[in-house]
Protein backbone atom coordinates (compact mmCIF):
# COMPACT_ATOMS: atom_id res chain seq x y z
CA UNK A 1 0.00 0.00 0.00
CA UNK A 2 2.77 2.18 0.86
CA UNK A 3 4.64 1.37 -2.20
CA UNK A 4 1.73 2.30 -4.06
CA UNK A 5 1.17 6.16 -2.73
CA UNK A 6 4.63 6.80 -3.25
CA UNK A 7 4.37 5.68 -6.81
CA UNK A 8 1.00 7.52 -7.00
CA UNK A 9 2.92 10.69 -5.58
CA UNK A 10 5.63 10.34 -8.46
CA UNK A 11 2.80 10.12 -11.00
CA UNK A 12 1.57 13.23 -9.70
CA UNK A 13 5.13 15.17 -9.80
CA UNK A 14 5.19 13.90 -13.28
CA UNK A 15 1.78 14.96 -14.41
CA UNK A 16 2.10 18.39 -12.79
CA UNK A 17 5.90 19.20 -14.36
CA UNK A 18 4.54 17.96 -17.75
CA UNK A 19 1.48 20.87 -17.53
CA UNK A 20 4.56 23.21 -16.68
CA UNK A 21 6.87 22.24 -18.93
CA UNK A 22 4.21 22.34 -21.71
CA UNK A 23 3.65 25.99 -20.99
CA UNK A 24 6.90 27.00 -20.78
CA UNK A 25 7.91 25.63 -24.00
CA UNK A 26 4.73 27.31 -25.48
CA UNK A 27 3.58 24.22 -26.64
CA UNK A 28 -0.41 24.54 -26.74
CA UNK A 29 -0.94 20.68 -27.74
CA UNK A 30 1.08 18.47 -25.12
CA UNK A 31 -0.37 21.08 -22.83
CA UNK A 32 -4.20 20.61 -23.76
CA UNK A 33 -2.57 17.09 -23.45
CA UNK A 34 -1.83 16.81 -20.10
CA UNK A 35 -5.22 18.06 -18.83
CA UNK A 36 -9.14 16.92 -18.90
CA UNK A 37 -10.80 18.18 -21.09
CA UNK A 38 -13.26 21.64 -19.60
CA UNK A 39 -10.77 21.82 -16.39
CA UNK A 40 -10.47 24.48 -14.61
CA UNK A 41 -7.93 27.23 -14.55
CA UNK A 42 -7.53 30.33 -11.98
CA UNK A 43 -4.27 31.34 -13.70
CA UNK A 44 -6.52 32.57 -16.64
CA UNK A 45 -5.12 31.18 -19.29
CA UNK A 46 -8.46 29.68 -20.59
CA UNK A 47 -10.32 33.39 -20.21
CA UNK A 48 -7.40 34.58 -21.90
CA UNK A 49 -8.04 32.52 -24.53
CA UNK A 50 -11.46 32.45 -25.07
CA UNK A 51 -11.03 36.47 -24.66
CA UNK A 52 -8.92 36.03 -28.07
CA UNK A 53 -11.15 34.06 -29.57
CA UNK A 54 -13.98 35.98 -29.24
CA UNK A 55 -12.05 39.27 -30.50
CA UNK A 56 -9.76 37.73 -33.06
CA UNK A 57 -11.70 34.40 -34.08
CA UNK A 58 -14.02 33.35 -36.76
CA UNK A 59 -12.68 32.32 -40.26
CA UNK A 60 -13.84 35.26 -41.79
CA UNK A 61 -10.54 37.01 -40.86
CA UNK A 62 -9.12 34.99 -43.10
CA UNK A 63 -5.77 32.14 -43.04
CA UNK A 64 -3.09 35.18 -42.68
CA UNK A 65 -4.66 36.78 -39.38
CA UNK A 66 -5.60 33.35 -38.04
CA UNK A 67 -1.87 32.29 -38.02
CA UNK A 68 -0.77 35.38 -36.81
CA UNK A 69 -3.34 35.01 -34.03
CA UNK A 70 -2.43 31.23 -33.60
CA UNK A 71 1.45 32.31 -32.96
CA UNK A 72 0.58 35.07 -30.76
CA UNK A 73 -1.40 32.80 -28.01
CA UNK A 74 1.73 30.11 -28.37
CA UNK A 75 3.82 32.75 -27.81
CA UNK A 76 1.73 34.23 -24.50
CA UNK A 77 1.55 30.80 -23.59
CA UNK A 78 5.12 30.01 -23.38
CA UNK A 79 5.35 33.46 -21.41
CA UNK A 80 2.98 33.26 -18.80
CA UNK A 81 4.76 31.30 -16.23
CA UNK A 82 7.99 32.25 -15.77
CA UNK A 83 9.12 29.64 -13.13
CA UNK A 84 7.52 27.55 -10.60
CA UNK A 85 8.19 25.12 -8.28
CA UNK A 86 6.83 22.16 -6.88
CA UNK A 87 6.35 22.33 -3.42
CA UNK A 88 4.42 19.18 -2.47
CA UNK A 89 2.46 16.52 -4.04
CA UNK A 90 -0.17 14.12 -2.42
CA UNK A 91 -3.57 12.30 -2.18
CA UNK A 92 -5.68 13.05 0.61
CA UNK A 93 -9.01 12.11 1.09
CA UNK A 94 -9.28 10.78 -2.21
CA UNK A 95 -8.10 14.24 -4.13
CA UNK A 96 -4.94 14.15 -5.89
CA UNK A 97 -3.21 17.23 -5.78
CA UNK A 98 -0.31 18.93 -5.55
CA UNK A 99 0.95 22.57 -4.82
CA UNK A 100 2.94 25.05 -6.49
CA UNK A 101 4.85 28.02 -6.28
CA UNK A 102 5.13 30.00 -9.80
CA UNK A 103 6.01 33.36 -10.73
CA UNK A 104 3.23 34.28 -12.84
CA UNK A 105 2.37 36.86 -15.98
CA UNK A 106 -0.19 39.50 -14.64
CA UNK A 107 -3.45 38.97 -16.77
CA UNK A 108 -5.41 41.80 -15.19
CA UNK A 109 -2.49 44.30 -16.07
CA UNK A 110 -2.68 43.23 -19.85
CA UNK A 111 -5.14 46.02 -21.69
CA UNK A 112 -5.28 45.24 -25.27
CA UNK A 113 -7.45 48.77 -26.11
CA UNK A 114 -4.38 50.92 -27.27
CA UNK A 115 -3.28 48.15 -29.83
CA UNK A 116 -7.00 48.26 -31.24
CA UNK A 117 -6.58 52.01 -31.56
CA UNK A 118 -3.07 51.57 -33.06
CA UNK A 119 -4.87 49.00 -35.61
CA UNK A 120 -7.23 51.18 -36.51
CA UNK A 121 -4.65 53.99 -37.15
CA UNK A 122 -2.17 51.65 -38.91
CA UNK A 123 -5.67 50.49 -41.32
CA UNK A 124 -6.16 54.12 -42.27
CA UNK A 125 -2.37 54.69 -43.03
CA UNK A 126 -1.86 51.42 -44.67
CA UNK A 127 -5.23 52.19 -46.92
CA UNK A 128 -3.88 56.17 -47.85
CA UNK A 129 -0.42 54.75 -48.78
CA UNK A 130 -1.67 51.32 -50.97
CA UNK A 131 -5.02 53.34 -52.50
CA UNK A 132 -4.24 52.91 -55.90
CA UNK A 133 -3.70 48.85 -55.12
CA UNK A 134 -6.44 48.42 -52.71
CA UNK A 135 -8.80 50.63 -55.27
CA UNK A 136 -7.68 47.90 -58.16
CA UNK A 137 -8.14 44.92 -56.11
CA UNK A 138 -11.92 46.22 -55.44
CA UNK A 139 -12.43 46.75 -58.94
CA UNK A 140 -11.20 43.65 -60.07
CA UNK A 141 -11.93 41.33 -57.04
CA UNK A 142 -14.76 43.02 -54.98
CA UNK A 143 -15.30 45.01 -51.97
CA UNK A 144 -14.14 41.81 -49.34
CA UNK A 145 -11.01 40.75 -51.38
CA UNK A 146 -10.14 44.19 -50.83
CA UNK A 147 -10.88 44.17 -47.45
CA UNK A 148 -8.95 40.65 -46.95
CA UNK A 149 -6.08 42.03 -48.21
CA UNK A 150 -5.93 45.10 -46.35
CA UNK A 151 -6.41 42.95 -42.99
CA UNK A 152 -3.53 39.83 -44.24
CA UNK A 153 -1.34 43.10 -44.25
CA UNK A 154 -2.02 44.46 -40.75
CA UNK A 155 -2.28 41.34 -38.97
CA UNK A 156 1.68 40.74 -38.34
CA UNK A 157 1.45 44.51 -37.03
CA UNK A 158 -1.27 44.02 -34.23
CA UNK A 159 0.11 41.15 -33.25
CA UNK A 160 3.48 42.39 -33.04
CA UNK A 161 1.95 45.19 -30.90
CA UNK A 162 0.17 42.83 -28.96
CA UNK A 163 3.29 40.71 -27.98
CA UNK A 164 4.90 44.21 -27.24
CA UNK A 165 2.09 45.05 -24.60
CA UNK A 166 2.21 41.18 -23.21
CA UNK A 167 6.18 41.36 -22.62
CA UNK A 168 5.51 44.40 -20.74
CA UNK A 169 3.40 43.02 -18.55
CA UNK A 170 4.69 42.48 -14.72
CA UNK A 171 5.01 38.90 -12.99
CA UNK A 172 3.58 38.38 -9.75
CA UNK A 173 3.75 35.48 -7.18
CA UNK A 174 1.43 33.04 -6.94
CA UNK A 175 0.80 29.29 -5.36
CA UNK A 176 -1.68 27.28 -6.46
CA UNK A 177 -3.33 23.88 -5.69
CA UNK A 178 -2.88 21.47 -9.24
CA UNK A 179 -6.18 18.89 -8.43
CA UNK A 180 -5.07 15.53 -10.32
CA UNK A 181 -6.77 12.79 -11.89
CA UNK A 182 -6.01 9.15 -12.63
CA UNK A 183 -7.08 8.44 -15.95
CA UNK A 184 -5.95 4.50 -16.08
CA UNK A 185 -2.48 4.95 -18.52
CA UNK A 186 -2.06 8.62 -17.00
CA UNK A 187 -2.91 11.24 -14.70
CA UNK A 188 -4.18 14.19 -16.04
CA UNK A 189 -4.72 17.70 -14.08
CA UNK A 190 -8.22 18.30 -13.57
CA UNK A 191 -7.83 22.38 -11.93
CA UNK A 192 -5.30 24.91 -11.17
CA UNK A 193 -6.44 26.46 -8.36
CA UNK A 194 -5.05 29.56 -6.66
CA UNK A 195 -4.08 29.07 -3.01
Amino acid sequence: MTGCGKNNKEAIKNAVDSYFTAMQAGDVQALSAACEEGYSDEMGLVDFEKTLDESFGGDEMGEVFQTEAKDFFKNVVGKVIKEYTLVSAEEKDGEAYAVVNIKQLDFDSIDFSTASEEFALLGQTYALEHMDELLEVMQNEGEAAMQQKLTDALAPQLFDKMEEIVAAAPYVDTTLKVTVVDHGDKWLISGVYEQ
